[in-house]
């Protein structure tokens, strides 16, 4: 295996040059036809992905995480800091990190973080300690991720911490986080998610009662009746009720026809769900595939 990954590191430094000569095709080709499987080298061939860094990064990361047993950081590093692209190291080394992480542990992964100098490798370490909703130490790295910088994936994972930390220390906790910083209210849905995707349909009816009448901010989520009792409704493991489920149809298809869900209309995803918990009865899964209005759901 070690052969096989100082070949994709050579791999990647030939494909880094500026200009790729003839002779040193030939020798990615080579390396591709001894490293790679007859059919994965078919089609780079075919195509010439093989001619690619990128192809060969994600060799790298192949090789990384199915070699038995797991390289160390260190092994890993060995090999990483060979490449000559400043770009394709880091790709490189963000991935070193995350295995670090997941395998050996955030001590361990410290010292490549650091090495890295990216707002990327903080991330990292973000993400896992919003999986484990530890407060202190997401708070201490968060500045050193420049939250403000491609937006969207700090949102996602402080969606994730607030989730974790939701469930891990109870649904106040979670509602009262959503109103300090760097959380927001942008976060209500994620700390409640983790609640009603546990119980009854009867039982959430009850605490989104509760919540609402101790926490009115919970309104500003879009139609947060609608969604939080379909996620009940559909996670609920007893058979539906009919009289259930005539009374959130009726609440899910008043949703206005403009409201999103992503690419989709949000009555339209809740619908489909709660026509996959209705799978058994025929007469409840027709009525909500008939309510459906984008054809491509319909089916």
């Amino acid at each position: 295996m070690q052969d096989k990954i100082q070949s994709i590191v050579d791999a990647i430094n030939l494909c880094s040059r500026k200009k790729l000569n003839l002779l040193n095709r030939w020798r990615v080709r080579a390396i591709s036809k001894r490293v790679l499987p007859a059919e994965i080298y078919r089609h780079y061939t075919r195509n010439n992905q093989y001619l690619s860094e990128l192809t060969w990064i994600y060799q790298l990361k192949q090789a990384f995480k199915t070699s038995q047993p797991l390289p160390s950081s260190a092994t890993m590093w060995h090999y990483v800091k060979q490449i000559l692209s400043e770009t394709m190291q880091l790709h490189a080394l963000m991935f070193l990190i995350q295995l670090t992480i997941e395998n050996e542990g955030v001590k361990e992964a410290m010292p490549y973080v650091e090495k890295s100098s990216s707002y990327r490798a903080y991330r990292l370490l973000l993400d896992y300690y919003a999986g484990e909703a530890d407060l202190e130490h997401f708070l201490h790295f968060y500045k050193k991720a420049e939250p403000k910088k491609k937006q969207n994936r700090i949102g996602l994972i402080k969606c994730k911490f607030v989730s974790h930390y939701s469930d891990k220390f109870g649904v106040d906790l979670g509602l009262k986080l959503c109103q300090k910083a760097p959380f927001s209210q942008t976060q209500l849905y994620s700390a409640l998610a983790p609640h009603f995707s546990k119980i009854t349909y009867k039982e959430a009816k009850k605490l989104l009662k509760s919540i609402l009448q101790k926490y009115p901010l919970v309104q500003e989520i879009d139609h947060c009746e609608a969604c939080f009792l379909t996620m009940a409704f559909s996670s609920d493991k007893n058979a539906a009720h009919a009289k259930d489920f005539a009374e959130l149809f009726q609440i899910v298809t008043a949703i206005p026809k403009t409201a999103k869900a992503g690419d989709f209309r949000l009555r339209d995803c809740l619908l489909l769900d709660i026509a996959r918990k209705c799978a058994g009865n025929v007469e409840q899964s027709i009525l909500c595939k008939k309510a459906i209005i984008n054809p491509k759901l319909k089916n």
